[in-house]
């Protein structure tokens, strides 16, 4: 089997759902500030991103498998989101779950904030589930490949899941749901760090999204869980601003129109709203 070279950072099957009608995906340049169209071949990807000097590919063949499961998961979930309630079943909304949070560790934004995290990040991982990734060599890339291939993952996992309430959002709107390079992000809502009102969004197409929070921390959301809600423009315009905030460079549509950023240089002209918070 060939190696790999371009490695994906943001899978071709998940940004499929942003291509329009001739499988052309929109993106824009946030260094370049320009728009153009695009594969999903040509985006979202780092020639051996994932490899070290050892070249067994072990991380992109893991990665393969779960975008193979949730693949899956994506050929029937927009007939099943129609129906509004109980959307998925309980395994697939633990791989579902699972994608989220891969989906978090692999990208480049994760990569780079990982020096600045690493100390947090490995008392954290010792204290709850007992994986110690202290190295006095530390190197991103490699503590990144740890993560994804950790055998404890499961393990982090499943001691999170049943927390955790699924929102679906419908988007009837005339702005579509954007993704980016980084399109599985978290929300600090209410400025409420302290109070856990942490909130997991992704995009899945121009018209859904997904938002995953802690029934602790959302008690009143418990019976709307695994539903369909519809979203206003201010919602969009919201979960939008998000995810243009915390891309690193590139920004995806399923049009050329990004009217989102538009509107955010004509409010913030010196373009800091462009500045990753990675």
């Amino acid at each position: 089997m060939n190696n790999v070279k371009k490695q994906h950072f943001v899978p071709r099957v998940y940004l499929r759902k942003f291509t329009n009608r001739n499988k052309r995906i929109f993106v824009y340049d946030k260094e370049k500030k320009d728009v153009y169209s695009s594969s999903v071949d040509n985006v979202a990807f780092h020639k051996f991103f994932y490899d070290n000097p050892d070249n067994k590919q072990d991380t992109e063949k893991s990665l393969g498998k779960i975008e193979s499961s949730f693949g899956q998961i994506l050929i029937n979930l927009f007939d099943k989101l129609k129906f509004k309630h109980n959307v998925l079943k309980l395994n697939e909304k633990k791989i579902m779950f699972e994608f989220v949070f891969i989906q978090m560790i692999r990208t480049t934004s994760f990569r780079k904030r990982l020096p600045s995290q690493h100390k947090v990040l490995v008392q954290a991982l010792k204290e709850k589930v007992n994986i110690d990734l202290s190295d006095p060599d530390f190197d991103a890339k490699q503590t990144q490949k740890s993560l994804i291939l950790s055998d404890n993952l499961q393990e982090i996992l499943s001691s999170v899941f049943d927390d955790k309430i699924f929102l679906f959002w419908k988007n009837n709107t005339d702005i579509p749901f954007l993704s980016s390079d980084n399109p599985s992000i978290g929300i600090f809502n209410d400025n409420s760090i302290v109070d856990n009102k942490y909130e997991i969004y992704m995009p899945l197409s121009p018209y859904y999204s997904l938002s995953i929070v802690s029934k602790r921390s959302y008690p009143e959301l418990l019976e709307l869980d695994n539903s369909v809600l519809e979203v206003n423009p201010e919602n969009v315009k919201h979960y939008n601003y998000q995810i243009i905030k915390k891309s690193v460079r590139h920004i995806f549509s399923n049009n050329r129109d990004f009217h989102t950023i538009q509107n955010l240089f004509q409010k913030y002209p010196d373009g800091r709203f462009l500045l990753s918070s990675i």
